[in-house]
């Protein structure tokens, strides 16, 4: 008897198969290198055959399972023939499908228990084969299902799942006939989930009537603005599933991981809802604590009534809104798609976000009736996403937009890095006057200072006055920049660092205290200064732009002056202080920069009477 030993190895794991011939085959007839039978045997031609086709056999399957991306281990391919006869019944390989779906914990189980039920019903429970799925099967199953009331699109829908069980069942090695038929539906209009721009607006400015219809409308907006998360997604998401202000979770349908950044307006209904006393252990009060401990697979028909009774309200608020199509939890996620797409974002990167399979499915989502082409091509120049503007953002922008130039200002300073409007910052200094200075960044770090001159109007406000061209500044000129250090040197440095990372080497050493020679003598003590405004909020909460104007500036220095006996003249680039002794003029400098301060006005100097000697300005200085 000669016994061959088929031996499989998957993993580091190896399973054997043996083969039992009649007849004698020696040792020396072996050909280990080969893994054949040398020519001497009068056996060697028929062993050859069966080890060449079982090679051939067991590769074909092994490469099909891994080709439909199929975990298996050596054992189950080794096995395959055996597994595939326990399974050649359709019932028994759709309930097969119905357990593997299950274990992944995804929805797909679902589908194939509703097949299930269908084809018993098709069928009379009778018992069919996978073999026996063929043209003649699947024309009759078709119209059965339309005899049934079925619609077209519907029908459609159970052709290709029964189609994609045949297909399964011959990549698990099953054998089943071959499928040629096709279906093609009646064509009707399909009806697109996503709304126009100006009924998302409207849905999202809505306000409920009633409690019930609050918590419905914050969970829409959940959804729409964390990535079209779909409702049974976030049904099951808890505190686990954020960090940092992001959301990461895997989709059930498609099994895919998703990793998404939160925008203030979600993080704001997740802490809505984070004392809810029906919420549990999961982030919104969605799955009832009395069925909490039930799995994913059994909680399945309480999300189903769940997202029954809120798509009933959902439809209310649309009929309410008048709304051009059904409200539904999907027209979030649509809806969120198709908003992407008018903002320029790629197709991959849509279909990556939404966690889909293929770009197809992702395509089938977009809305494009409500399509202007004229923002197509806005998208080839830089824009500023105005939802990311705060109120300093914002009224630095609108005075920016007054320029008929504006557009060509920002792609100019958008070409070097990303630009912050709501960190922008007033500053005067006597070479170039009034000035917004902002920072420029990449990847959070201070690579530059963007500098947009403002060209005053006498007697009229500093935000009436005309935004000049930009200047872009990088490391070497903000450290020769008077303009630039002054604002480093003030406390508004801080607010940058809130967003910004700023390296010591961008700034110089602080000017803090006086320049005092002990020295002491009567006569002028000038320095160069630079004056950065810090915004402020008015009494309604909102952030504004500060400013000061030089005549008031002068008054204040006035004031001060007068308490250490001290003339004052400001001008454009320097403060001119005639003083009688220097101690004392110095703590007229000191005291101006602290009475500024309580206006959010930061002062900074270079001290330059000590760089040079004695400067005589003479009587006629407070004149000129």
């Amino acid at each position: 008897m000669i016994e061959l030993n088929l031996a499989i190895c998957k993993d580091g794991k190896t399973v054997f198969k043996s083969y039992k011939i009649k007849g004698k085959l020696e040792l020396k007839h072996w050909n280990p290198d080969l893994g054949q039978v040398r020519k001497g045997c009068m056996y060697a031609d028929e062993l050859n055959i069966l080890i060449k086709d079982t090679e051939v056999e067991y590769t074909q399957v092994g490469l099909s399972w891994e080709t439909v991306k199929r975990d298996f281990t050596s054992g189950e391919l080794i096995n395959y023939q055996k597994a595939a006869a326990s399974k050649e019944s359709l019932f028994e390989y759709i309930e097969h499908l119905i357990d593997l779906f299950k274990k992944r914990g995804t929805g797909n189980f679902n589908m194939y228990r509703n097949l299930l039920g269908e084809m018993h019903s098709f069928t009379k429970n009778r018992n069919v084969k996978m073999s026996d799925i063929n043209n003649k099967f699947l024309f009759e199953y078709i119209k059965w299902c339309l005899a049934g009331g079925n619609d077209s699109k519907t029908v459609l829908n159970k052709f290709y799942r029964l189609k994609s069980v045949v297909k399964k069942a011959k990549n698990d090695g099953i054998s089943v006939s071959d499928i040629t038929l096709t279906y093609t539906p009646t064509k009707k209009p399909i009806i697109k989930r996503g709304l126009s721009e100006s009924n998302v607006q409207k849905l999202l400015a809505y306000k409920p009537r009633k409690k019930k219809w609050e918590f419905v409308m914050d969970m829409f907006k959940f959804m729409y603005y964390s990535a079209g998360i779909s409702f049974r997604d976030m049904a099951f998401l808890t505190q686990d599933n954020i960090s940092d202000n992001h959301l990461s979770y895997i989709r059930f349908k498609t099994h895919k991981p998703i990793n998404i950044p939160l925008p203030e307006i979600s993080m704001m209904i997740i802490d809505k809802y984070k004392f809810s006393k029906d919420r549990g252990k999961y982030l919104f009060p969605i799955i009832p604590l009395k069925r909490q401990h039930l799995d994913y697979i059994e909680l399945y028909t309480c999300i189903n009534s769940r997202i029954f009774g809120y798509n009933t309200l959902l439809d209310k608020i649309g009929k309410e809104l008048d709304l051009p199509i059904k409200l539904t939890s999907y027209v979030a996620r649509h809806s969120y798609a198709t908003q992407l797409l008018r903002s320029g974002i790629p197709l991959p990167m849509i279909s990556k976000a939404l966690g889909h399979s293929t770009i197809q499915m992702t395509q089938n989502y977009l809305n494009l009736n409500d399509f202007d082409l004229t923002v197509t091509f806005d998208c080839l120049t830089p824009k500023l996403k105005e939802e990311k503007l705060d109120g300093i953002g914002m009224a630095f922008m609108n005075h920016l937009k007054s320029n008929p130039d504006w557009e060509k200002y920002w792609s100019m300073v958008t070409k070097e890095g990303e630009v912050l409007p709501n960190k922008a910052t007033l500053v005067y200094s006597g070479n170039r006057g009034w000035q917004y200075i902002l920072p420029l960044v990449d990847k959070k770090e201070l690579k530059g200072v963007v500098i947009f001159p403002v060209k005053e109007k006498p007697g009229s406000s500093l935000l009436s006055g005309e935004i000049t061209e930009p200047l872009v500044f990088f490391q070497d000129e903000m450290e020769k920049d008077i303009s630039v250090q002054g604002l480093l040197r003030s406390p508004m440095r801080i607010e940058w660092e809130y967003d910004v990372n700023i390296t010591s080497a961008m700034s110089l050493e602080t000017v803090t205290k006086s320049p005092l020679s002990c020295s002491g003598y009567d006569g002028y003590y000038d320095a160069s200064y630079v004056l950065v405004c810090s915004n402020t909020i008015d009494c309604s909460g909102n952030k504004a732009l500060n400013e000061i104007d030089m005549d008031y500036l002068q008054y204040v220095a006035d004031k001060i002056g007068c308490q250490f006996s001290c003339k004052v003249k400001v001008k454009n680039d320097v403060i001119i202080v005639e003083g009688q002794r220097e101690r004392e003029v110095c703590f007229f400098y000191n005291s101006l920069r602290e009475e500024l301060e309580k206006g959010l006005w930061y002062i900074s100097y270079n001290y330059l009477w000590n760089d040079c000697e004695k400067q005589a300005y003479g009587e006629n200085s407070f004149d000129s």
